[in-house]
């Protein structure tokens, strides 16, 4: 194993200078990474919590429609489950909303 032994001056430059550019390229890797996974995190986490809301808000404001008697119990049941969920297929099942992303 010859090339392990840093006897010559060249040997000993290009094991500096490899040891130069890894170390600093490794350490901004790392940081870039996990700077990135946590705001995707954060997003996501956001993302999530205004679709909760959002929905929250619906039921509310459907609520406020089926107190006032406007609207039916089940009708407004079923509206909120349109609006996350779908219309229902021909088997009477309700597919995911593909326009919906909560993460």
């Amino acid at each position: 194993m010859d090339i392990l032994k840093l006897n010559s001056i060249k040997k000993k430059l290009v094991f500096i200078s490899v040891l130069l550019l890894i170390v600093p390229l490794s350490a901004l890797g790392y940081f870039s990474y996990t700077n990135s996974t946590k705001s995707l995190n954060d997003l996501g986490e956001t993302n999530l919590k205004n679709s909760v809301e959002m929905t929250v808000e619906m039921i509310t404001a459907l609520n406020i429609e089926v107190e006032k008697g406007n609207i039916s119990l089940e009708d407004a049941q079923e509206r909120v489950k349109v609006a996350i969920l779908g219309e229902k297929d021909a088997d009477q099942k309700r597919a995911i909303n593909k326009k919906i992303n909560s993460g």
